[in-house]
């Protein structure tokens, strides 16, 4: 929820209209907050494979390893 505060700021800005659709970019901003959290997760595994050669295995490898190790 956009805090009443920010109004005046927002309307400088030219994005009053957001203050309206508060619900849909509470929507927009918990689905943003899913993806960070899933690419802070799984981006370092991607990363290993897009670099290394034979990163896929390396990947899973260091995935299996970090799973059994409970971190």
């Amino acid at each position: 929820m956009v805090a009443r505060p920010l109004q005046p700021f927002l309307a400088h800005l030219g994005v009053e209209s957001w203050v309206d659709k508060e619900p849909q970019m509470e929507i927009v901003v918990s689905s943003w907050e899913v993806l960070r959290r899933l690419a802070q997760k799984v981006g370092p595994y991607l990363l290993v494979e897009a670099v290394m050669p034979g990163g896929t295995l390396f990947a899973l490898l260091l995935y299996l390893y970090r799973a059994r190790r409970g971190s």
